[in-house]
């Protein structure tokens, strides 16, 4: 299956951000790979943060539905990329050559707004739109390896 799961810790913020913005992307340059996201250690059922959809509004990305979600197994399997926020994240999952993180691809983590201003979240959410061609290259990379 062609999809990427962007994996933060909580699932409310970063993660949903990057999978919305890469959808968007997606859709813009008429990509047939699919984005989604999970959470190393989720609340079930939170809503993604309000901050986060004021941020991704600011991308043009309006219609935000989204509530959090556990990383499984069956997640990870079905993903042909994992992009972890952070190279800490990255070790908690399965060693794996399709686990990367943000540093690996952008040579930086994304640091997490939660609990910050909506300057924070806005930061985060530009980090991670500036990121998406490379996103996208890592993707094509890694599938023209297999």
């Amino acid at each position: 299956m062609n999809k990427i799961l962007f994996v933060c810790t909580g699932n409310s913020c970063r993660s949903p951000m990057a999978m919305f913005l890469f959808k968007k992307f997606a859709k813009e340059n008429n990509l047939t790979i699919k984005a989604d996201s999970a959470g190393l250690n989720v609340l079930p059922g939170d809503k993604i943060n309000e901050k986060a959809v004021l941020s991704l509004k600011n991308f043009n990305i309006k219609r935000i539905k989204y509530y959090s979600k556990q990383l499984t197994k069956n997640l990870f399997e079905e993903a042909s990329m994992v992009i972890t926020m952070t190279d800490e994240q990255k070790y908690m999952l399965p060693k794996n050559k399709k686990v990367f993180s943000f540093f690996d691809i952008i040579g930086k983590d994304i640091s997490d707004p939660f609990g910050l201003n909506q300057d924070c979240y806005n930061e985060c959410a530009k980090q991670l739109n500036n990121s998406l061609n490379s996103i996208y290259n890592a993707y094509i990379n890694l599938i023209k390896s297999k």
